[in-house]
């Protein structure tokens, strides 16, 4: 089967140092496994794999993005990914 995505995948909160950013949406039917994963300037970010991240002054002007994997067993999976503009 499909997994069908239910609402669109965001990141919520402000592209600054300090502040912290949070997945928001992305939601399947049926519900599904997420493997999440932050990442800036499109290079992991190491162990920033929870769904928020908190900006640090290593993401001062850099573009923060989201990646989120989904599963679930008898379904194709989905990857979606959400960026910021950079970070003040």
């Amino acid at each position: 089967g499909q997994l069908r995505l239910v609402s669109k995948l965001q990141i919520r909160g402000t592209a600054k140092v300090g502040r912290v950013l949070t997945v928001a949406g992305g939601v399947t039917s049926p519900t599904a496994t997420r493997l999440i994963q932050w990442l800036r300037n499109g290079k992991p970010i190491a162990k920033a794999t929870s769904t928020r991240y908190k900006l640090t002054k290593n993401d001062r002007r850099k573009v923060i993005s989201v990646r989120v994997r989904y599963s679930r067993d008898g379904f194709v999976g989905l990857q979606l990914s959400a960026r910021t503009g950079r970070v003040r």
